[in-house]
């Protein structure tokens, strides 16, 4: 591609978007995984640590994971950043 071509920031966050969209409880891929006695641990975009906690587990399993399930998590932890009405866990 040629200097100057490129598409706008926002176009390209809207394609990005749309290869790693939200993953609302019913359709979490990771959550239709677990076995049903396996013990789960929920982040909701609400607790202001989440964004946080999301980025330590990409650090711990960069290595690891693979790149879709990183930008995943990396995309989570943007949208949950971004929520309005977050607080501490109570």
């Amino acid at each position: 591609m040629k200097r100057g071509n490129s598409l706008p920031k926002e176009r390209v966050l809207e394609l990005y978007g749309e290869l790693y969209p939200p993953q609302p409880k019913q359709s979490n891929y990771t959550l239709q995984a677990a076995r049903p006695d396996e013990e789960i641990f929920v982040l909701k975009e609400l607790d202001e640590t989440a964004p946080w906690v999301i980025m330590e587990w990409m650090k711990e399993n960069f290595h690891t994971a693979s790149e879709d399930k990183l930008r995943s998590a990396f995309e989570s932890a943007l949208r949950m950043k971004r929520a309005d009405d977050k607080r501490r866990a109570t």
